[in-house]
C-alpha cells in the first residue's frame, strides 16, 4: 500500500511539474475536438498572453474557432480536411489569430491527430507559437531586398568602384542634399561609401545627416561585385541612449546588469562608471573578472547574498540586499543593492541593478543600535526585578541561544541580533501582575491565558523601535512551534524566523532544567528528553539537533537543576 501511495504521489507531483513547465513556456499547448467550432478540452495557462483565460475555453464560452482571424478560417479548415482525408498524423500550419484586445498575431501551429485503434480521429493536440515578430522581420527583409521606393529609410547599392548604382527615394534625397550638409557630415558619408566599396567590409555605421541620425547596415551580397546599405532612422533612439548614459554615469551610485546563466556561470554585462567610486575598481576590471567584486564582500555576508540571489532567480522577485565590502584601499563599506530580474529566451536570468553606498546610514544605525542595546539590558533588569524567581532566566536563555547560533554557523551580525532578542524575549511580561509571575503554585487556565499574551505585548512595546534586526518579530514568534501548535499566530516551519526557533529551544531547555516557584528544577537530562521528543514537531529539528549535541558535549550546563 505504501509503495502504491508513493507512486501515485510521485505521478501527481510529476504531472504538476510538467503542467507548470507547459504553463510558463513560450508555446501554448491545446487539445481540441474536431467537431463544429473546435471545442477545447485542454489549454495551458500561457494562453493568457493573448488576453484569454483557460476557464472560458474549458467552460465552452470560447472555442478555438472563435479566436481565428476570419479571412484565414477557410484556408485553415481546408488544410485540416485535406490532412485528415490523406490519413496524415501531423500537420504544420501558419495563420493568424485575434487577441482579446483585437490585435492580429501570426502563429505557427504543429498539430497531431489522435486516432483510435480503428484509425478514427478522436481529437487533435498540438502547440502554437507566436511568430509575429519573425514574420515582421521576414517582411522587412523582403522589402529591403526589393528596394521599395516607399521605404522612408534610405537604401542604396554601391559597387566595387565606389559608384552608387541604385537608390530609393530616401537615399536619393540625402545624395541631393549632400552639398548643404556640413563638411564633417559630407566626409562621414564619403568614408561610408568607400568602406562599402571594399567588398570585404560589413558592419553598422552611424551617420549624421542634417538633424537626423541613421544607422547604416553594410551588407555585401555573396558572389556579387556590389554592397547594399540599409539605413534606419535612429535619431530618437540615440537621444534616449544618450539620456540613459548620462543618468547611468551621474547617478549617486552604480548601475549594472548581472546575468546568471542557466549553466550556473555569471557575468556583468554592463556596469556604470559609478563602480569606481563604490568599489575603487574600473568597469573594465569588473567586466573581465567578476571575482573582483565577489572578493571584496565580507565572508559573513556571502552566504546570505547567494541565498537571496537564488531566491530572486527562482521566483523572479525583486532582489534587495544589504552587505559589507572591503575595498582595495582597506575602506569598509555597507552597500545596498536593488535589482529586478527577468528571464531570457535561453533560460538565463538577468538583473538590472542599482547599488548605493549606505555606509554613513549604517554607522548612524549602529550607534543607535548600541544605544538601544543598552536600553534592552535596562528592560531586562527591570523585568528580573519584578520576577525574582526567574532572575537570570533571560541571561541563561541568551547564552544558550548564542551557543546554538554559533553551532549553526550564524554570522556575527545575526548573532548580535539574536543576543538582543533573547535578552528581552519575555519583556511582554512587564505588563503581567507580579503576583502571577511569582505565584508558588500552578497557574489557573485564566492566568495562563494572561501569560500567553506576553509575546504580543513584547512585540507591541518594540514595534516602533528601529533595530538592524527584526527584534519585535522574533519576540512575537518565540512561542510559535515548528508544527504550528504554538502561539500567538500558529506559524509553522520556516515561516517562523530562525532566531525565534532558536530561542524557543533555548527557552524550553532552560525553563525545564531550572527551578520555578511551583516546582524544583527537572534537570538538564529531562530537559534534553523534551527537546529530543519534540524535534521535528514542536521544535525545528536542525535547531534541536544542535542543542542536543551541545548538551551531550557538556557545553550547555544549567546549575541548580534536580
Amino acid at each position: 500500500m505504501d509503495v502504491s501511495t508513493d507512486t501515485i504521489e510521485e505521478k501527481v507531483l510529476t504531472q504538476k511539474a510538467l503542467r507548470a513547465i507547459l504553463d510558463k513556456g513560450p508555446s501554448i499547448t491545446f487539445v481540441w475536438e474536431l467537431s463544429e467550432g473546435w471545442p477545447v478540452r485542454f489549454v495551458t495557462r500561457n494562453v493568457e498572453q493573448f488576453g484569454y483565460s483557460v476557464e472560458e475555453f474549458l467552460n465552452g464560452s470560447l472555442q478555438y474557432d472563435d479566436i481565428l482571424y476570419a479571412p484565414d478560417r477557410q484556408k485553415i479548415g481546408d488544410e485540416v480536411s485535406t490532412a485528415l482525408s490523406r490519413g496524415d498524423t501531423n500537420l504544420e500550419q501558419k495563420y493568424r489569430i485575434v487577441t482579446r484586445s483585437g490585435e492580429t498575431r501570426w502563429i505557427k501551429d504543429w498539430t497531431e491527430f489522435i486516432r483510435d485503434e480503428n484509425g478514427v480521429v478522436q481529437y487533435a493536440q498540438g502547440i502554437i507559437l507566436d511568430i509575429t515578430e519573425f514574420s515582421k522581420a521576414e517582411e522587412l527583409a523582403r522589402s529591403y531586398a526589393m528596394f521599395p521606393q516607399e521605404n522612408p529609410n534610405p537604401v542604396l547599392r554601391v559597387d566595387c568602384f565606389g559608384d552608387i548604382t541604385l537608390t530609393n527615394t530616401a537615399a536619393t534625397r540625402i545624395i541631393e542634399d549632400l552639398s548643404s550638409l556640413n563638411p564633417d557630415q559630407q566626409l562621414s558619408w564619403k568614408r561610408m561609401i568607400n568602406m562599402a566599396s571594399d567588398l570585404q567590409n560589413t558592419g553598422r555605421v552611424d551617420l549624421e545627416v542634417g538633424s537626423k541620425t541613421y544607422e547604416f547596415n553594410i551588407c555585401h551580397v555573396e558572389g556579387k561585385d556590389y554592397t547594399n546599405l540599409y539605413g534606419d532612422d535612429v535619431t530618437e533612439l540615440r537621444k534616449n541612449e544618450s539620456r540613459m548614459a548620462d543618468i547611468a554615469e551621474n547617478i549617486p551610485g552604480a548601475i549594472f546588469q548581472y546575468t546568471l546563466s542557466h549553466d550556473g556561470s555569471e557575468q556583468i554585462e554592463f556596469i556604470s562608471k559609478g563602480c569606481e567610486e563604490l568599489w575603487e575598481v574600473s568597469a573594465r576590471d569588473v567586466g573581465e573578472n567578476l571575482n573582483t567584486l565577489w572578493g571584496m564582500i565580507e565572508e559573513d555576508d556571502i552566504y546570505e547574498m547567494r541565498r537571496t540571489i537564488k531566491e530572486s532567480e527562482e521566483n523572479l522577485t525583486l532582489w534587495k540586499h544589504q552587505y559589507r565590502i572591503k575595498t582595495p584601499s582597506g575602506n569598509q563599506k555597507w552597500l545596498n543593492s536593488i535589482g529586478r530580474p527577468h528571464r531570457t529566451n535561453k533560460g538565463d536570468t538577468v538583473w538590472n541593478t542599482i547599488v548605493f553606498d549606505m555606509t554613513a546610514e549604517k554607522n548612524t544605525a549602529k550607534a543607535l543600535s548600541e544605544a538601544l542595546a543598552q536600553a534592552v539590558h535596562v528592560l531586562s533588569a527591570a523585568l528580573e526585578a519584578r520576577d525574582p524567581y526567574t532572575a537570570g532566566h533571560e541571561k541563561r536563555v541568551t547564552e544558550i541561544s548564542l551557543q546554538i547560533g554559533r553551532k549553526l554557523g550564524l554570522s556575527v551580525h545575526r548573532l548580535k541580533g539574536l543576543e538582543l532578542a533573547a535578552t528581552i524575549h519575555d519583556v511582554g511580561k512587564i505588563q503581567i501582575p507580579a503576583e502571577i509571575l511569582s505565584k508558588p503554585t500552578r497557574l489557573t487556565k485564566q492566568e495562563f491565558e494572561l501569560i500567553k499574551v506576553h509575546p504580543t505585548v513584547g512585540a507591541s512595546l518594540l514595534s516602533d523601535v528601529t533595530f538592524e534586526w527584526p527584534i519585535a518579530d522574533i519576540i512575537r514568534q518565540h512561542h510559535e512551534r515548528f508544527d504550528g501548535s504554538g502561539y500567538p499566530d500558529g506559524l509553522a516551519g520556516e515561516n517562523i524566523i530562525l532566531e525565534a526557533r532558536i530561542i524557543a529551544v533555548a527557552d524550553t531547555i532552560e525553563a525545564m532544567a531550572s527551578h520555578r516557584p511551583y516546582r524544583p528544577g527537572l534537570g538538564i537530562e529531562k530537559a534534553a528528553i523534551e527537546i529530543r521528543d519534540g524535534s521535528g514537531t514542536r521544535y525545528d529539528p536542525v535547531v534541536a539537533k544542535a542543542c542536543l549535541e551541545l548538551v551531550e558535549s557538556g557545553e550547555i550546563k544549567i546549575e541548580g537543576g534536580a
